[in-house]
């Protein structure tokens, strides 16, 4: 136990195969680790999506997907599944802070498959429970920025496929309920 036992990425920039700064997440272990020059900078617990079909009235800040341009928070009905899909992604939009998503509040999310993010919560259960998005500690999502920059690799094992043979699949996309009788 008190013997060193280096982690190694599954994916090294030294072979070619990812890029210097790369994120690494491993599904079933429910673990996410950034790497820069194949050494792990930081490694943390995290939760992802549960796979479950979900329905909610949900707030959505501007600047945000379906509020894009919108000056002020709306709420809107949407129901969806609650799905981290395998692959191989780039790191595309950064935000500091709490951002209130489609999906609920997130603390300096990084997204890296649409509206898929690795970002800070307050709770993160040791089993897969996000709408989809790659839940850390919020202590954690105050630091692991400075190891990402756009453009930088993401990989996503799921368990069952390497990330490379799934490529970019995108997540399954959250929709307008149309049963939904709220207003904005």
């Amino acid at each position: 136990m008190r013997q060193e036992d280096p982690i190694r990425p599954r994916r090294s920039h030294a072979a070619g195969e990812t890029t210097r700064d790369h994120t690494e997440v491993y599904l079933p272990e429910q673990v996410v680790a950034f790497f820069v020059d194949d050494e792990p900078v930081l490694i943390s617990h995290m939760s992802s999506g549960s796979g479950e079909r979900w329905r909610e009235t949900v707030t959505i800040d501007p600047g945000e997907y379906r509020n894009e341009n919108g000056t002020t928070a709306t709420q809107l009905g949407l129901m969806g599944q609650s799905i981290t899909p395998g692959g191989v992604y780039t790191y595309e939009r950064f935000v500091t802070g709490r951002r209130l998503g489609a999906l609920g509040a997130m603390y300096d999310p990084a997204y890296f498959n649409h509206g898929i993010a690795i970002h800070g919560a307050d709770y993160i259960p040791l089993v897969p429970a996000s709408h989809g998005c790659i839940r850390i500690p919020r202590y954690i999502s105050d630091r692991f920025h400075q190891f990402i920059d756009h453009g930088d690799q993401v990989w996503v094992w799921d368990g069952d496929n390497e990330p490379e043979w799934l490529g970019q699949v995108p997540p399954p996309f959250d929709q307008i309920d149309p049963n939904w009788a709220g207003t904005d």
